[in-house]
This record gives C-alpha cells, sequence and structure tokens, in this order.
C-alpha cells in the first residue's frame, strides 16, 4: 500500500511527534529549534518520526531537523545594477559548489527595507545573509543592522556584508570592504594628470557610506595636490544611469564650470556620455570623464570608458567563502583598487577654459 505524504504543519505536528517518537514535546522542539543539547538517541528517534509522517522526507522535514534550509539570502539594492553582476556571479559558484540555494532580494537602496528583509531571512532560517554594496551610515541604522547580526549569530547565521564596512557595534558581522576612498583618489589624479583642476563630480546618494568615503577621496586628492576643491562642483543622485544623464544635463545647460566630470559609478558615467553626446559635445576633446566599478559593460564603451577597476569577482568570493563557513577571518584591510585609463580622458580643451554656457536650452 502507497502512503500519501503528509506536509509537516505547525502546531499539531510537535505532538504527534512526540507521541510518535516516544519523547516529550519539549524535547521535540529542542530538536527542531536546536537550541539545546538532544542525546543523539533522542534526536534519531524524532527525526524517525518526521520520517514516517511524511514517508518521503522532504526538504522541510530535513531543515526542522537539522535546523539548516541550504538556502543563502543575498540582499542588495537594485538587481539591473551590472556593478552586482560578478559578485554575484561569484557568490553563485562559491554556493553551488557547496550544495547552497541563493534567494536574492532587492531594496531598490532603502535601508528600512534592507533590514525589514533581514527580518524575512531569519524567520525562514537561512544558512546565512550577503548583504552586497554600500549601506547607510545613520547611527541608529548601523545599530539595528548590528542587532539583527546578533540575533542572527545566536541561531547559527552568518551576515557577511560586502562593499561596506561593519557597524562599530558590529561583533557578530563580517565584512569584505573595498578602498572607496582610494578609488575616487586615483580617479581624481588621473583627471588632474591631464591639467583638470575645474571638475564637477556626480555622487551617489547622501548618507551611504559609498558615495560618503568616494566623496572623500575626491577631496583628498585636492589636498593631496595642494588645490582648493572649492572650485569644484558637487552633486547627488543615486548612481543609476538616469540620474547620470539627468546630472550631467542640468549643469551643462546651466552653465555649471567644468572641463572634467567624476561619476562615482561606472553606471552614472555612462548616463552622462548619453546626455553629453546627445547635446553635441566630444568625448574626450570637449569634456573628460572618468567613472568607478569597471562594469563590464565599460569595456564595450566606444571610447573605451575610463575607470577604476573594484576587485567585484574577488568580492563576492571571499563573501560567499566567509557566508558558508569556508573561511573563517574578514580581509583585515579593504581591498585594492587599480586604475583603467580608458580613452574618456583627455587634455584641457584648446582654449583651456571651462565649459560654461556653451550649449543653449
Amino acid at each position: 500500500m502507497v502512503r500519501t505524504p503528509k506536509p509537516i504543519s505547525a502546531r499539531s505536528t510537535i505532538a504527534h511527534v512526540a507521541e510518535r517518537a516516544g519523547v516529550s514535546t519539549a524535547t521535540v522542539s529542542r530538536v527542531l529549534n536546536g537550541n539545546y543539547p538532544v542525546s543523539k538517541e533522542a534526536r534519531a528517534k524524532v527525526a524517525q518520526a518526521i520520517d514516517e509522517i511524511d514517508f518521503v522526507q522532504n526538504a522541510q522535514a530535513k531543515a526542522l531537523v537539522q535546523a539548516k534550509t541550504g538556502i543563502v539570502g543575498v540582499v542588495m539594492a537594485d538587481v539591473s545594477d551590472p556593478f552586482y553582476s560578478e559578485m554575484i556571479g561569484s557568490i553563485q559558484n562559491v554556493c553551488g559548489a557547496n550544495g547552497k540555494l541563493l534567494v536574492i532580494c532587492s531594496t531598490q537602496g532603502h535601508s528600512d527595507v534592507e533590514l525589514s528583509y533581514l527580518q524575512v531571512l531569519r524567520s525562514q532560517r537561512v544558512d546565512a545573509v550577503i548583504v552586497l554594496g554600500g549601506g547607510s551610515d545613520d547611527d541608529q541604522v548601523q545599530a539595528s543592522l548590528a542587532r539583527q547580526a546578533a540575533a542572527l549569530a545566536r541561531e547559527g547565521c552568518r551576515l557577511v556584508l560586502c562593499g561596506r564596512p561593519a557597524p562599530d557595534a558590529g561583533r557578530d558581522t563580517l565584512a569584505v570592504e573595498v578602498d572607496n576612498v582610494d578609488a575616487a583618489r586615483q580617479a581624481t589624479r588621473h583627471l588632474m594628470a591631464f591639467g583638470h583642476r575645474e571638475i564637477l563630480f556626480l555622487g551617489g546618494p547622501r548618507g551611504s557610506t559609498t558615495s560618503r568615503d568616494r566623496l572623500a577621496g575626491f577631496r583628498f586628492a585636492f589636498d593631496e595636490a595642494g588645490w582648493a576643491s572649492e572650485q569644484c562642483t558637487v552633486d547627488a543622485g543615486d548612481f543609476s544611469r538616469q540620474a547620470g544623464y539627468d546630472l550631467a544635463k542640468k549643469h551643462v545647460l546651466g552653465g555649471t564650470r567644468f572641463t572634467a566630470i567624476l561619476a562615482a559609478s561606472d553606471f552614472m558615467a555612462i548616463g552622462a556620455i548619453r546626455a553629453l553626446l546627445s547635446m553635441g559635445l566630444r568625448i574626450p576633446d570637449d569634456l573628460s570623464l572618468i567613472g568607478i566599478d569597471d562594469i563590464p559593460s565599460a569595456s564595450d564603451m566606444v571610447p573605451r570608458l575610463s575607470t577604476v577597476r573594484l576587485p567585484l569577482s574577488e568580492m563576492g568570493r571571499l563573501a560567499a567563502g566567509l557566508a558558508l563557513g569556508l573561511d573563517r577571518t574578514a580581509p583585515l584591510r579593504p581591498l585594492g583598487v587599480s586604475l583603467v585609463p580608458g580613452l574618456t580622458v583627455g587634455p584641457l580643451p584648446a582654449s583651456g577654459e571651462a565649459l560654461i554656457g556653451r550649449i543653449a536650452g
């Protein structure tokens, strides 16, 4: 006779399992929650009872007994942003090789949504959580993140941040950092090497750790050179292509003085290039431009986008290794970055003057 599998339901099942296994309901709860020591004999009885109730032992039953689901949660701002593709590829490779399934959550850059997803992933008893990209530098958000990390750790789940620093109170948080300060510093110095001193800096969202660090690197380069960064213009977007397009067009039409643009992400740089070309400007003859990240499409641009390469693939691999416990210690220092000169940065225009009001609305 073939028995029809019966799914395990929450309230009635504990008593049913306890009766079939010949143990107390408290023992069953301890086995399922994995938060108290239980003898091997009792654990085996509970596992056998679950097997008999379900007949075909499914993934849910195994997860209940082992307190593992085989799932790794990945939280990021925007799944459509190519900045994340190489990191996700590396994470997928590591997790796939270790029998783990990825669940991807997109926050659209909202810190409250990010914290909410961490709570949801906790409730699903995932094995680990990896959060990609920059985060909010707000003290309250940082404190909430530290509390979530502590709660995950108590439940045997690792939280790994990839591309941002760990919260000051985040003893339970592992972080794979990248040197965003040096990335912007190198990009700025590259523009300076071609004589550019009036630079339009297109940053990311205000309050973002990545935005903060890249703006700091931009200003640090001016301090090193003994030049005043006050002669430059700083504006903020959201790292998107549309933001790059809108901001570049706004400043050209508004008569802002600049000879070069430093976009805080390649995606913004690509949007800015589209805006400049649509207004009849030549790159780099009329204006120079550089981005940061070296996303895959940067090398497909014509001319090739000048940028600063972040080790995105390595970041993902290290984060996955930490999340799965394959590596125990996070890198002690932020990962290094490297300049990719490209072809979108050139000398000052022949006049040596900043672009100002040359394009009529």
